[in-house]
C-alpha cells in the first residue's frame, strides 16, 4: 500500500526531459533520456538498454527483449531555476559582486514509452518490431521579472514575461533482428515522424499605466514532417563485452511561422550524428556492468535561417558537439540494482560551453513488473545580454541603457519513474 501511495505522489510529479532555456529556443537541447535507467546512467548504456526507448540510443539493442510483449512508460519530472545577475559597480567604476534581480524556478509536465514485440521467425533467432512516442525538442520556458524603482520604497513598475509552449515529439517504429551469419550481431532501423507546434510571447506589464507592451507574439506551425531516420548495430564479442554504433541521418524541420500579421518560414537544420557503445560486465555474481558512449553531432555545417518572402531576416550557425557519458549498474542477487552515471558535453552555440550531468537511480523487480526511478542533476553558467532594456521604464531620451552582459545560472534537476510490464507467450 505504501508503495502504491508513494508511485500516485510520483505519477503527480509528470513532466518534460529535454530543458529549454532562452538561449535554446527555438532549437532546442540535445539531453535525450528515454526511460529512468537510462537517467540514472548519465545516458550512457546504448549497447545495453533492453527496453523500448533503445530506438532513441540504438535500435539494435532492441534485440536483447526476451519477452513476447513489452510495454514502458516513463514519467518524467524536470525542474529548472534560472539565476540572473548583473554587475555592481562603485562610483568609482569599480566592480563590486554580480547582483541577482530575478530567480526563476519552474516545472514542466510530459510522458514517453513504447512497445515492442518479440516476434519468432523463421531463419532469424530473434526478430523485434517496435513502436512508440518520444520527446524530441522541449520548448516550454516561462520567464517573470519584476521591475522596481532604485530608490526607498522600491515601486512596483512592470512586470517582464516571457512564455513558450510547445513541443516537437518523435512518432518512432523500428525493427530488428540478429544476423544469423554472425553469431552475436544484431542490426536495427528506426524511423520516426516529428509532430507538433509552438507558441512564443515577450510582453510587458506596466503596473501604473495598466498598459502591456507586446513585443513579439508568435506561433509556428511545422510546414514538413521531419523524418528522423537512425541506424544501430550491437556485437556481443562474448558474454562480458558488447559494442555498437548509431547514426542518425541529418534532417531539416521547417516552421510556417506567424508573428505580428507578418507571414514568414524558419528553417532548422539538425546534423548527422554518430554514437559509439560499450558495455563490460564483470566476472562476478554481483553483476557490475561499466557502460561507456562516446558521440560526436556535426553541428557546423548546419544552420539555423529565417525569412519573409525571399528575403532571409536572421541565420545561425553552430559548433560541432562532442559528448562523453560513463555509468555503472550493479545487481544485487535480488535483482535490485543500483545505478550511477555522468554526462559532459559542449554546446553547439559555443565551443568554449560546457555542460555537465550527474545521476543516480534504483528500482525494483516483480514477475511481470519492472519499477525504476532515477534523478539527476546538471548546473551551468553563462554570459547573456539583458533581456529586457532598462529604458523600456525610463522616460528620458538621454538615458543610457546598462551594456554590460549578465551571469545566468541555471540548475536543472531531473526525476524519472519508469514501469515496465512484460509477457511471455512462448
Amino acid at each position: 500500500m505504501k508503495i502504491c501511495y508513494m508511485l500516485f505522489i510520483l505519477l503527480a510529479m509528470i513532466a518534460t526531459m529535454l530543458p529549454q532555456t532562452y538561449r535554446y529556443f527555438p532549437i532546442g537541447q540535445t539531453w535525450q533520456f528515454p526511460d529512468a535507467r537510462s537517467l540514472a546512467l548519465g545516458g550512457a548504456g546504448s549497447v545495453s538498454l533492453a527496453a523500448p526507448g533503445a530506438m532513441l540510443y540504438n535500435p539494435g539493442s532492441l534485440t536483447q527483449i526476451d519477452k513476447t510483449v513489452s510495454l514502458d512508460i516513463s514519467l518524467n519530472s524536470r525542474k529548472l531555476e534560472e539565476r540572473r545577475s548583473y554587475p555592481l559597480y562603485d562610483r568609482f567604476e569599480s566592480f563590486l559582486i554580480n547582483s541577482t534581480y530575478v530567480i526563476n524556478n519552474n516545472w514542466y509536465p510530459e510522458f514517453q514509452g513504447g512497445l515492442v514485440f518479440n516476434i519468432p521467425a523463421a531463419g532469424i533467432p530473434s526478430l523485434v518490431i517496435a513502436t512508440g512516442t518520444y520527446l524530441e525538442t522541449d520548448h516550454q520556458y516561462t520567464y517573470l521579472e519584476e521591475v522596481r524603482e532604485n530608490v526607498f520604497g522600491d515601486r512596483l513598475i512592470a512586470y517582464n514575461q516571457i512564455r513558450a509552449a510547445g513541443i516537437l515529439r518523435r512518432y518512432s517504429a523500428a525493427v530488428a533482428g540478429a544476423v544469423p551469419a554472425l553469431s552475436g550481431l544484431s542490426l536495427g532501423i528506426q524511423a520516426g515522424l516529428l509532430q507538433g507546434n509552438v507558441e512564443y510571447r515577450e510582453e510587458v506589464n506596466y503596473v501604473q499605466e495598466n498598459q502591456r507592451l507586446l513585443f513579439l507574439d508568435q506561433s509556428r506551425e511545422l510546414e514538413n514532417t521531419p523524418l528522423v531516420l537512425s541506424f544501430g548495430a550491437v556485437y556481443r564479442a562474448s558474454e562480458r563485452i558488447s559494442t555498437g554504433i548509431d547514426i542518425v541521418l541529418p534532417y531539416s524541420v521547417k516552421f510556417k511561422s506567424v508573428s505580428d500579421g507578418n507571414h514568414y518560414q524558419e528553417t532548422i537544420e539538425y546534423p548527422l550524428k554518430l554514437n559509439g557503445g560499450f558495455e563490460f560486465r564483470a566476472r562476478q555474481k554481483l553483476q557490475a556492468r561499466l557502460n561507456v558512449d562516446l558521440g560526436y553531432e556535426f553541428w557546423s555545417g548546419k544552420k539555423y535561417s529565417s525569412q519573409i518572402g525571399g528575403n532571409i531576416s536572421a541565420t545561425q550557425k553552430f559548433d560541432d558537439v562532442f559528448y562523453f557519458k560513463a555509468g555503472i549498474e550493479h545487481i544485487f542477487f535480488n535483482k535490485v540494482p543500483f545505478r550511477v552515471g555522468t554526462q559532459y558535453r559542449t554546446s553547439y552555440l559555443a565551443r568554449g560551453s560546457t555542460q555537465t550531468l550527474i545521476g543516480a537511480g534504483t528500482g525494483f523487480f516483480q514477475k511481470n513488473w519492472q519499477v525504476d526511478v532515477a534523478g539527476a542533476f546538471s548546473r551551468t553558467s553563462y554570459r547573456w545580454e539583458d533581456l529586457f532594456d532598462d529604458a523600456l521604464y525610463v522616460n528620458d531620451p538621454n538615458f543610457q541603457s546598462r551594456i554590460d552582459l549578465d551571469t545566468v545560472d541555471e540548475s536543472t534537476f531531473f526525476m524519472v519513474l519508469s514501469v515496465k510490464y512484460t509477457v511471455d507467450f512462448r
